[in-house]
């Protein structure tokens, strides 16, 4: 079955075990390289939180039915290279999505699909390797929002010019695993 939709962040193929998410609590039973089908209320209140939470325990790409080219959670999905694929909420094939038993699904160019298709492929790698990275007039620096990007792929430190930004409130968030600061500041104290 083929569903087709709209890239929020980054136009990669994907493929990998399908993963339908529809409580917070199924969080934990995300594993490395699945791709995931969150449901939208998920996403409603504090989205880039939950997108963050999937990202951190690897997803290899984010379904969803709702969201913008410029949504917290979309940062997060672009940050990290990882794919994020918005199928309309009006889509007739979307209970056939959530009740899906099958294991393997692909994305390629705009579509969603379900089923094996000539067995598991290797998800493409963010930096193209092997190939020398032109030197630039210009610096290029490092968006540091993301510790997990250097632990992921240490050759930016190699290949870049230095840290350009960098964004406490992301750091934050992995130091305190998303508990919010007064809470924790009120633990410790």
């Amino acid at each position: 079955m083929i569903i087709k939709g709209k890239h929020l962040s980054i136009n990669k193929d994907a493929s990998g075990i399908f993963k339908y998410i529809s409580n917070i609590s199924e969080f934990d039973r995300i594993k490395p390289h699945e791709i995931i089908f969150v449901d939208k209320f998920l996403l409603k209140s504090d989205g880039f939180l939950n997108v963050y939470k999937i990202v951190r325990r690897g997803a290899a790409a984010i379904i969803t039915t709702v969201g913008g080219k410029t949504d917290h959670s979309t940062v997060v999905t672009v940050e990290f290279g990882i794919p994020r694929l918005l199928i309309p909420e009006d889509n007739k094939k979307l209970h056939k999505i959530r009740n899906y038993s099958g294991t393997y699904v692909f994305l390629e160019k705009n579509c969603f699909i379900l089923g094996k298709k000539n067995g598991p492929r290797k998800n493409p790698s963010l930096l193209y390797n092997n190939i020398a990275i032109p030197h630039t007039r210009h610096k290029v620096k490092i968006n540091l929002g993301f510790p997990e990007l250097i632990e992921k792929y240490p050759e930016l430190v190699d290949i870049s010019d230095g840290v350009g930004l960098l964004r406490l409130e992301f750091i934050l968030l992995r130091v305190l695993d998303g508990l919010h600061p007064n809470l924790y500041i009120k633990q410790v104290a």
